[in-house]
């Protein structure tokens, strides 16, 4: 399976990353969008991802392009060891569905997720001001504490 990314040769100013699919033995050569935009100047072509990884942008974009390949590796494996044909409007349905999901689903119940649920819930309450990012604080660890089970 061979997953590659690049922007066109004549392609001046910013412009989509293309994804080509290929596999023989599977008989797949697939080109697609993958909506994501890049100057020509920042794209290393023979690294096939941003040039400089440590701008978030380019580094957002590189963990995309790492979570495009290993998720259509995967659907694609599942679709042959299922005995079901790969198609191009499959692997499109997939590929707009990575880009669409956000990066890390965290595990239920973790520390992160019910934060990040009690901040989804309190969201109106929530003032970017210090002193009442102060008084919340102090407020949400005790809410906290509830979520631990005393051993």
């Amino acid at each position: 399976m061979n997953f590659t990314f690049y922007l066109p040769e004549t392609q001046k100013v910013s412009g989509p990353i293309y994804l080509r699919v290929l596999n023989e033995s599977f008989r797949l050569d697939f080109v697609f969008l993958t909506g994501i935009t890049m100057a020509p100047q920042e794209w290393d072509a023979e690294k096939e991802r941003p040039k400089n990884i440590y701008l978030k942008k380019n580094k957002n974009i590189s963990a995309v392009l790492d979570r495009i390949r290993v998720e259509l590796a995967e659907y694609i494996r599942q679709r042959k060891t299922g005995k079901k044909a790969v198609t191009k409007t499959g692997i499109s349905k997939k590929l707009s569905e990575i880009i669409t999901t956000k990066a890390l689903q965290q595990p239920e119940n973790s520390i992160l997720s019910l934060t990040l649920s009690y901040i989804t819930v309190r969201k109106e309450m929530i003032c970017h001001s210090t002193t009442n990012a102060i008084s919340y604080s102090s407020g949400f660890s005790n809410v906290l504490k509830g979520f631990f089970i005393d051993v």
